[in-house]
């Protein structure tokens, strides 16, 4: 959130304080940089300037993307990531080539096998709040498919020490330009250079987790209202996969959504409603307590920022979103104990409270 919230108040293409001519400016300098990315030697990195590329409508640089994406997959064993970012597209672009049967969904499914999230892709493709569409045969036996999975990933982060890396070497040769007037808010935010590059490209480069979360809220939900007993176990397992193999802060959230959607539609006044109400507090309160030390911490100096997120970056590209975040907070208070109100290692006790200490400690 942090992440997003200065992203937009000094870099977003909408921000009303910054003025046409500073905008004009960032504008040109992230086109060069999404150029730079289409010959990234990171496949996931050219796959989503392709697809930059492809969304524009520009029948030149839609040939350009199409290469790039065609030559990633007519190379052995291409890399879920990439494949990932091409599925997701698919969900709005049936018509290109690659989402065909047999194309490049198959070829996720083969990269990562035991991934919910894969098999959850297909609920984005169902408008919300048609029951009649979302609770079907097909969509239940795809919600039983991805009970059995292992984890649920979406690929948040994976790849940010990549884009960190490309946006080093990128400003090197091409500065950032900031006008004068706005220098002082740039290093209000410890904005320099090459942590602008990461700023303005890091939502957009990296992958999208939009799966179907509000639709697979739903059809467990339906579940519960139409007494599935199956359909309820396998959103139980599913709800259990979000909350303990999710790499994204999102997934564990929605992990405890699950459980406390069905729960409503059985009985409005189970007290098992408030249980998981609690627990999905207290979750809240460790994503705060873990969040990435550079983007809460003016103080510290611009060399311990650039090593917080240096950190944080290589850390959520191999771990995940959750453990990477919660890693880089256990190494950010060995190194800055000083300046913490909390030591994240309290906070990472909150998860095994019983349900009575739980509810105390939230009263």
């Amino acid at each position: 959130l942090g992440l997003c919230l200065v992203s937009g108040q000094v870099w977003g293409q909408s921000t009303a304080d910054l003025d046409e001519k500073q905008r004009t400016l960032d504008n040109k300098w992230q086109e060069r940089f999404w150029s730079y990315l289409e010959s990234s030697e990171y496949p996931q990195l050219r796959t989503r300037a392709a697809i930059r590329l492809i969304r524009t409508g520009d029948p030149q640089a839609v040939e350009q993307g199409e290469q790039l994406i065609n030559e990633l997959l007519d190379k052995p064993n291409p890399d879920a990531a990439s494949l990932w970012l091409l599925a997701s597209d698919c969900q709005w672009r049936e018509s290109a080539e690659w989402c065909q049967p047999g194309g490049v969904y198959e070829l996720l499914t083969q990269a990562d096998p035991n991934n919910a999230a894969v098999v959850m892709l297909r609920f984005s493709q169902v408008t919300f709040g048609e029951d009649v569409l979302l609770d079907t045969e097909a969509n239940r036996q795809l919600l039983s498919t991805a009970s059995q999975a292992e984890h649920f990933d979406v690929y948040w982060g994976r790849g940010a020490d990549k884009l960190f890396e490309e946006a080093l070497k990128f400003v090197e040769i091409n500065p950032m330009q900031i006008l004068p007037e706005f220098e002082n808010e740039a290093q209000r935010f410890g904005l320099t250079p090459h942590k602008a590059a990461y700023y303005g490209l890091m939502t957009l480069t990296l992958t999208d987790p939009m799966v179907g979360y509000g639709n697979m809220t739903e059809l467990c939900r339906l579940q519960a209202r139409n007494r599935r007993s199956e359909g309820m176990i396998a959103c139980k397992k599913l709800a259990g996969t979000l909350r303990n193999h999710g790499y994204s802060m999102m997934t564990r959230f929605i992990g405890y959504a699950l459980e406390k959607a069905m729960l409503t539609e059985l009985d409005p006044n189970d007290p098992g409603i408030k249980r998981w109400r609690n627990r999905q507090y207290v979750f809240s309160v460790m994503q705060t307590c873990f969040q990435p030390y550079w983007q809460v911490n003016m103080e510290l100096s611009s060399e311990d920022v650039d090593t917080s997120m240096m950190n944080w970056n290589k850390n959520i590209s191999e771990l995940g979103e959750w453990e990477g975040t919660r890693l880089s907070a256990f190494e950010d208070y060995a190194a800055f104990p000083e300046h913490f109100i909390v030591n994240p290692a309290d906070c990472d006790k909150l998860k095994n409270l019983d349900d009575e200490a739980m509810e105390n400690l939230i009263n």
